[in-house]
C-alpha cells in the first residue's frame, strides 16, 4: 500500500538520513520503478515526519518533477507501479515536488538520493 502527500503551503516537514535505511533489494526496486517515470528527474528517500499527514516518521520517496502539471499524473503512475510490486507489508510514502521547491535542496543537503 501507498500514499500519495500533497504538498501545501506552510507544511511543517522534518528530514533526515534514516538510522535503519530500508533493504537495499527495496531501494533498488523503487529506484527501477521511478527510472521508469520519463517526467522524475530526481528521487529522495530519506527517513522523514510530516505531523499533518503521518502518525509517525518513517521513510518517504520524494520524487521531483519540472512542472506542477507532472506532479499528479507522475505521483498517480507511480503508486501504481508500487502497489504493483506486490509487497502487502510495504508501505510507501510519495510526495511529488516540483523542482524549484525550497525542499528540494534541504533533500540533497541530507544525502538520501537514490535516483537523478
Amino acid at each position: 500500500m501507498n500514499f500519495v502527500i500533497s504538498m501545501s503551503q506552510g507544511m511543517k516537514i522534518y528530514l533526515g538520513a534514516p538510522a535503519s535505511p530500508a533493504p537495499k533489494e527495496l531501494i533498488d526496486d523503487l529506484c527501477g520503478l521511478v527510472s521508469s517515470e520519463e517526467k522524475v528527474i530526481e528521487a529522495h528517500y530519506p527517513q522523514c515526519y510530516i505531523p499533518s499527514a503521518m502518525t509517525r516518521p518513517a521513510q518517504v520517496l520524494f520524487i521531483v518533477v519540472t512542472s506542477v502539471d507532472e506532479i499528479e499524473p507522475t505521483a498517480v503512475s507511480l503508486a501504481k507501479k508500487i502497489d504493483a510490486l506486490e509487497r502487502p507489508d510495504l508501505e510507501v510514502y510519495v510526495l511529488p515536488l516540483v523542482a524549484t521547491d525550497a525542499t528540494v535542496s534541504e533533500l540533497r543537503r541530507v544525502g538520501c538520493k537514490i535516483y537523478g
